[in-house]
This record gives C-alpha cells, sequence and structure tokens, in this order.
C-alpha cells in the first residue's frame, strides 16, 4: 500500500513539474473563480483517489459512510478557496500606491485565512461538528507535547541550512524579497525592518492555518470515521499545496506531512505541529537571507 502511494505522489510531483501544472495552467486562469475551481477539483480529485486505493487494501475494514463525505468535500472546499483567495488580493491595487501594492498583495494574502478559514471552521465545529472533544481541530492546549517535535527540528535545521546552498532555494526564499521592501519603506517613510517584520509575522503566522486544515480538519477531524488512514489521503492533498514551490521542498513535504500526521493523529493536538512548521519556515528565510546578505558582500 505505502509502495503504491509513493509511486502516486512521485508521478503527481513529475507530472506537476514537468507540464507546470499549477503554475503554468490553473495561475494563469483570468478568472479568479476559475482558479478556486480548477483548485477545489483537484483537492477533491486527489483526495477521492487516495480514499479508492486505500479501499482496494482495506475492503471492507474501511468503511465509507455518507457524513464522512459531506465533512471532507466541506473541508476541501474550503481549503482550495483558501488556496486561491490570493487572486482576489490584486484588487488592493485599486486602493494603494504603485510602490506599496506588491508588500500590501502579500500581506493581505497570508493574513486572509483568517477570513477564509478560520472564520469558516470556527462556524462548521460549534454549529454541525460540536459533539467532537478536540477543540478547533487540535488547536487546543490539552496534550500539548513539544518535546517529541524537538528532534525534529534539530534534525530539520542542518537540511534546511544546507538546502540553502541550493540556487533554486535562493530563487525562492526569503520570501520578503518580492514584497519590494525598499519601496514600500520609502513610500511610507518607515525603516525596512518594519515592513518585513510585519510580513514575516503573517507569512509565519499563516502556518497555522495550514497545520489546522490539513493535521487538524483531515487527520484529526477523520479519526472518528477512518481512523489512522485518514493519514495518507491527507499526505496526498499536502504535497499538491506545495507544488508551486521548489521541487526539493515538495518532496520533503511527503515525509514531513506524514510525520506531522502521525503525531497529531495520536496526540489530538496540532500546537507541536505550529511550532515545527513555524520554525522550520523561520529557518528558511533566516538562511535564504544569510545566503543574499553574503552575496551582496
Amino acid at each position: 500500500m505505502y509502495l503504491v502511494f509513493a509511486g502516486v505522489i512521485s508521478s503527481l510531483i513529475f507530472c506537476n513539474y514537468y507540464f507546470e501544472f499549477e503554475r503554468g495552467f490553473i495561475r494563469q486562469q483570468s478568472n479568479p473563480y476559475m482558479q478556486i475551481l480548477w483548485f477545489t477539483i483537484v483537492n477533491i480529485g486527489l483526495y477521492a483517489f487516495s480514499i479508492g486505493l486505500l479501499k482496494l487494501f482495506r475492503k471492507s475494514k474501511l468503511v465509507i459512510r455518507w457524513d464522512f463525505v459531506l465533512y471532507t468535500f466541506i473541508g476541501l472546499v474550503i481549503i482550495s478557496i483558501d488556496r486561491s483567495i490570493n487572486v482576489f488580493s490584486h484588487e488592493i491595487k485599486y486602493y494603494v500606491h504603485r510602490h506599496v501594492y506588491p508588500a500590501a498583495f502579500y500581506m493581505v494574502a497570508n493574513a486572509s485565512s483568517l477570513i477564509t478559514m478560520l472564520i469558516p471552521l470556527l462556524i462548521y465545529k460549534y454549529t454541525i461538528d460540536r459533539q467532537q472533544d478536540f477543540g478547533l481541530y487540535g488547536l487546543r492546549f490539552k496534550g500539548v507535547k513539544f518535546a517529541m517535535y524537538k528532534p525534529l527540528l534539530l534534525l530539520i535545521i542542518p537540511l534546511v541550512f544546507f538546502a540553502s546552498f541550493i540556487p533554486e532555494f535562493i530563487q525562492y526564499y526569503p520570501t520578503y524579497t518580492k514584497l519590494y521592501p525598499e519601496l514600500a519603506a520609502r513610500y511610507l517613510h518607515l525603516p525596512q525592518w518594519v515592513i518585513i517584520g510585519v510580513y514575516e509575522i503573517l507569512y509565519i503566522g499563516d502556518f497555522l492555518f495550514t497545520e489546522i486544515a490539513f493535521r487538524g480538519l483531515l487527520v484529526i477531524g477523520l479519526i472518528r470515521f477512518i481512523g489512522k488512514d485518514a493519514i495518507l489521503p491527507m499526505v496526498v492533498v499536502y504535497v499538491a499545496l506545495h507544488f508551486g514551490k521548489p521541487i526539493g521542498e515538495t518532496i520533503s513535504s511527503v515525509f514531513g506531512g506524514y510525520i506531522l500526521g502521525v503525531l497529531a493523529l495520536y496526540s489530538k493536538n496540532i500546537w507541536g505541529g505550529v511550532a515545527l512548521h513555524c520554525g522550520v519556515a523561520s529557518c528558511m528565510e533566516f538562511f535564504a537571507w544569510m545566503q543574499l546578505e553574503l552575496m551582496n558582500a
């Protein structure tokens, strides 16, 4: 079963980066609602295909109920909307100066999960799904165990450091370079570090919603339906989330997503995953910044 899933995920990664499906097709849709539609089709299609594979191996052990289908459908639609909502951030250009627009665009895109992810999940959790005792899909302080995440962080930090020497890594990170912070700072009469600092807080904080969606909604929230079988379909959709990023990061998301999924499954908590995810993202920004400083020197 794991070999089959490994083959499926490898094929997905190859096809996306060879044919540039996300960046060359989905992201090029001029109609923002078409982007939402395509992301919804991809996410639901990948998840349904993964459940079908699991059913082949689990047979009668995996029972697909109507409430499971409804639950996952709503969750994947929320994830798809959140993933594509940044296309609407382009409307900001009508309200801000052109020097501020890049910074405003990425800040709003990162902060938008408060509306597109958190509010819908709060409504769903405390109206329809309130009988389940796991807080907001693992976002609770009961059962927090940061200790088991420390070895992972200590293992990942050196890997990120060595990855920062790869040219493709520097082309994507640090992400704040897309803001043209010097232009925004000059126009707003602020130090650059203020623009960069606000952006980084929003950028790092956005990983909280990533953990709620994938380890919370798609793992902890689905335990009552399919138990530990919730992990592999989540990993497939999680890998697709990284298709716009460097291929090395996409490949590493397979292992990271699986490990975080297992830890969330047994702890019924996502705070450790949030801390790990934010820590890794911070290291990626920091090491990339160091490389840029060395190159400029």
